[in-house]
């Protein structure tokens, strides 16, 4: 059988039609349902000041928190969190998951019962096509869905008894107003919170929704983010995001997932961040590089940046 009799044949092979030769006949996929976190956390402009840039690599910074805060639990950092294995699990676990996540194969042609596919190259592109659309749609809700149960749980083990009354998310973002000041120095978060409304804004509810929340809140900083990612998250669970394969701005509805989650993980961060009473305590970056220790603070003031512009140490920048 010739190589693109082989090609041809695979197609047939769930998930195979991500498979591509190059010139060398080298076999490649085409895309994994997570590419757009790396697009859009890409810098495509080169400069050195480049905000993009700052950022470390979304799985990396999702894996990375729960390495600290399982750290911070065990150093008695954190309250409620005894050890390692119990420091904030309704927190941990889903951050887990989310940084877990590789790849998703999703095929919305399972509806269709004509089998077109298998007689019209045209109609088999285009199931592919959906196939992929659909895939990106679905790792990026996940991932987010994710995030957003650990940001509850961070919420709710923050024991904001002043708002107890209200809901969690309306919570945080009362607690952030009270304490604006504590977070305001965190690096990029006005950035990320701009990105994340920039996404929003492609869609017409969404910036209706903004504007509406604007003109009602006087918001800034982490009070402001946490708005936002309450009226997403909302946005979301009703049912008000079109598809992304039946929708010219599918590009968007991908880039909003990992742009709210980004915004939600630094929003995790300033939580944990009140509750330190002593910041300045070292405390290792994780239980298996117990040698390698930070401030607390600046731990999770910048665990979102690329280690080379925040470890204070060689070795550790190189971790």
């Amino acid at each position: 059988m010739t190589r693109t009799a082989q090609s041809q044949s695979l197609h047939f092979v769930p998930g195979m039609g991500r498979v591509e030769y190059d010139e060398s006949g080298s076999a490649k996929l085409r895309y994994t349902a997570i590419d757009p976190a790396f697009k859009l956390y890409t810098c495509k402009c080169g400069k050195a000041d480049c905000n993009i840039s700052s950022f470390r690599p979304l799985r990396d910074h999702i894996a990375e928190l729960v390495r600290v805060i399982l750290s911070a639990g065990h150093e008695g950092k954190l309250p409620g969190a005894q050890d390692a294995y119990e420091a904030w699990p309704g927190v941990c676990y889903p951050l887990q998951m989310a940084a877990s996540i590789e790849d998703v194969f999703a095929d919305p042609s399972i509806t269709d019962d004509s089998e077109s596919w298998a007689w019209c190259s045209p109609a088999w592109e285009s199931d592919e096509e959906d196939r992929e659309q659909a895939s990106k749609y679905v790792a990026g809700l996940t991932i987010f869905n994710f995030v957003w149960m650990a940001y509850e749980d961070a919420i709710r083990e923050s024991h904001i008894t002043k708002y107890a009354k209200d809901k969690l998310p309306v919570q945080a973002r009362r607690h952030f107003s009270d304490f604006s000041d504590a977070t305001g120095d965190m690096p990029l978060l006005a950035f990320s919170y701009r990105l994340a409304r920039h996404c929003c804004l492609k869609d017409d509810v969404l910036t209706e929704d903004i504007s509406n929340i604007e003109a009602k809140y006087n918001l800034k900083g982490a009070a402001a983010a946490a708005e936002i990612v309450r009226l997403f998250r909302n946005y979301i669970v009703h049912g008000s995001d079109p598809i992304p394969i039946y929708h010219l701005n599918g590009g968007w509805a991908f880039a909003r997932f990992y742009a709210m989650s980004r915004l939600i993980l630094l929003l995790i961060q300033s939580l944990i961040r009140l509750q330190l009473d002593k910041p300045e305590d070292l405390i290792p970056m994780s239980r298996t590089f117990d040698h390698i220790t930070e401030p607390a603070g600046a731990i999770f003031k910048n665990l979102h940046l690329q280690p080379k512009l925040w470890r204070t140490s060689t070795a550790a920048q190189d971790q």
